[in-house]
């Protein structure tokens, strides 16, 4: 798998993607801090966490449009 995030007018590859079932966990890099998202699809919807290495965490979710 291969997948790349786009934000504003800037592109970064994820990096480490892996799925497994309904589970999907991926690495975004960035300039300042990595993040490490861990999401569970489900009927069209994707809801997870995310943690940055600089110790801050969260809820994340989105749908297939």
């Amino acid at each position: 798998y291969s997948a790349t995030l786009y934000a504003e007018e800037d592109s970064v590859p994820v990096q480490n993607l892996a799925v497994s079932g309904e589970q999907v966990t991926f690495k975004i890099p960035t300039d300042e801090v990595t993040y490490t998202v861990k999401l569970t699809l489900k009927d069209g919807t994707a809801e997870g966490t995310y943690s940055a290495s600089d110790g801050k965490s969260g809820k994340v979710s989105g749908k297939k449009v």
